[in-house]
């Protein structure tokens, strides 16, 4: 990993890093066995999430999601003017390894965004009008990827880091699997505020980090 960047640093830092980070994006797709069309590549998860809320959330339709998660939900909501409610969770098992809903029935026609987790496909299937996030950030310490569902479902979005399991949080690579449609809506909202959102030495390192 450490020779790739070194080699991308002897290289060609003249020129401008790929915009659609073609090379990352094929090597995360062969991990998964999808095609590249549909993987996306962020500057971190975090930016994905934001690209998310500005790509697929209605404005005066709320976004969902539990009340024990990731801060910056809440920040993205307000960000774009989305209203947004939490659903209580009785218990998590952080790590991805268990998540008990209090009740299914408390997501409504209206859902959005959920956590991580394996137990998706009667959400998916009844919320199949609505985009469905789920933010696998800490899922390589525990469980098991989403991402084999996304050829079946075309309203799942699933979305991973190199900063957890990897300890690569400096690369700010983030990665988000999905249907074509969903990963060209990413590509459009990304495109609208900077293409060039992974310089070439992340893209490197990213590339030849070891995969989980």
């Amino acid at each position: 990993m450490l020779a790739a960047m070194q080699e991308a640093v002897q290289a060609d830092l003249r020129l401008y890093p790929d915009p659609a980070c073609q090379e990352l994006r094929q090597a995360a797709a062969g991990r998964f066995a999808l095609s590249e069309r549909q993987v996306f590549i962020g500057n971190g998860s975090d930016e994905i999430l934001a690209f998310s809320f500005a790509a697929f959330f209605t404005p005066g339709a709320p976004v969902l999601f539990p009340d024990v998660t990731y801060s910056f939900y809440k920040v993205y909501a307000n960000l774009y003017g989305l209203p947004y409610e939490t659903i209580a969770l009785d218990m998590i098992f952080i790590c991805g390894w268990t998540h008990f809903i209090r009740s299914a029935r408390e997501f409504s026609s209206r859902i959005r965004m959920r956590q991580r987790g394996n137990m998706f496909r009667p959400l998916l299937e009844k919320h199949a009008e609505h985009v469905v996030i789920l933010d696998e950030a800490y899922i390589d310490f525990g469980g098991e990827s989403a991402v084999k569902l996304i050829n079946e479902y075309p309203n799942l979005l699933v979305i991973q880091t190199l900063s957890k399991s990897r300890s690569l949080a400096g690369f700010r690579v983030g990665m988000a699997f999905g249907q074509e449609d969903l990963i060209e809506g990413l590509g459009r909202v990304k495109n609208s505020f900077n293409s060039y959102t992974l310089d070439r030495i992340a893209l490197a390192g990213a590339k030849a980090a070891p995969g989980r």
